[in-house]
């Protein structure tokens, strides 16, 4: 036992430590709210670590270290180390409170079929009613409990959207692109012979006339390419 706690386990190297008070905290709280039989305090003893555990797995996830999990008559702590940010360490006060959010999306919806079994009414009591009141309970902004970091989360997201709204505001649009200078080739007329007509000369076995030729049809292009050449031959 060091400083009042000794190790049950470990969780990715972590150790999960017990204070000697958490029996009486569990005691207290369970009797305070009417449930006095043993296995309620069990079923509160479990909630609290997943509680715990929601925030080292958010430590995780930001690429911190979980020193230890420790577990006492006032709930628990997850120690962890590391450079965070304050925007992390926003992010892991929500883990525990997400974590029991999830544990009551689960059961709420069963709550008949919990009910039909053993322990039921405990089982109810602790995962739906408790576990509901202290989520609101850690999410009050005062310190020590999760909501005096968990909640500026919302005010830091917006300045980030703020600041992102502005930086694209401040980048300079992209000028358009400088028009091509004329190409006077291109522009003038060729320089062709033309005929009494006015009618630049075609080759006599050119027909042009056919029924069967439609703007796209590619013959029409060989033949009206071979007019031109004809044309400057005759230059």
């Amino acid at each position: 036992m060091v400083n009042g706690s000794f190790q049950i386990g470990r969780i990715r190297g972590a150790p999960i430590l017990l204070h000697w008070s958490l029996l009486f905290g569990v005691v207290l709280i369970c009797f305070w709210f009417g449930a006095i039989r043993p296995v309620s305090w069990v079923l509160f003893f479990g909630l609290v670590l997943i509680h715990e555990l929601g925030h080292a797995v958010l430590v995780w996830r930001n690429g911190l270290t979980v020193e230890h999990v420790r577990l006492h008559a006032l709930g628990g702590e997850c120690a962890y180390s590391g450079f965070a940010t304050p925007w992390q360490h926003s992010v892991v006060s929500w883990g525990g409170v997400l974590a029991q959010l999830a544990v009551l999306a689960v059961v709420y919806p069963f709550q008949a079929e919990v009910l039909a079994l053993p322990f039921g009414e405990e089982l109810l009591f602790i995962l739906v009613r408790l576990n509901s009141s202290m989520i609101v309970l850690n999410l009050m902004p005062l310190p020590p409990l999760d909501g005096a970091k968990a909640l500026p989360l919302f005010s830091m997201a917006y300045a980030r959207f703020k600041k992102r709204r502005r930086s694209k505001a401040a980048e300079p649009k992209p000028e358009a692109p400088a028009p091509l200078p004329p190409d006077p080739e291109l522009d003038e007329e060729p320089d062709l012979p033309r005929n009494a007509d006015n009618l630049y000369p075609m080759p006599p076995d050119l027909d042009l006339s056919g029924d069967d030729l439609s703007d796209d049809d590619p013959e029409l292009l060989k033949k009206l390419v071979r007019g031109i050449d004809y044309s400057r031959s005759k230059k």
